[in-house]
């Protein structure tokens, strides 16, 4: 992901998750593929929020990542998706601008 590209959430799916009904395995599929730096942004993102409940890390696969979230979270999750993957863009191209001004020195 170059600094200019945002990321969004094209569709999000759901499925029973490997815990049966205690769990729902989410996937959501973005509109790009999102780099590593982006990935870690992401995460760093999840692990800050209230509210944003993911049983683990997600599974990125391309331009799609999967998790598990408590069945009862799923409708949660769903509303703050859109301004977790915004934090994460803006969060990634700060670190993409920071870097490129490092390697102007």
């Amino acid at each position: 992901m170059n600094s200019g590209n945002q990321i969004t959430a094209r569709a999000v799916s759901v499925a029973p998750g490997s815990t049966g009904r205690s769990s729902i395995k989410v996937t959501v599929e973005l509109t790009g593929n999102p780099d590593p730096r982006w990935q870690a942004c992401f995460n760093f993102v999840v692990q800050g929020r209230d509210g944003f409940f993911m049983k683990a890390r997600p599974v990125f696969d391309g331009g799609s990542f999967a998790g598990e979230v408590p069945a009862e979270q799923v409708d949660a999750f769903r509303q703050e998706l859109p301004e977790v993957i915004v934090a994460a863009n803006v969060l990634a191209r700060a670190q993409a601008n920071k870097d490129a001004l490092r390697l102007r020195r």
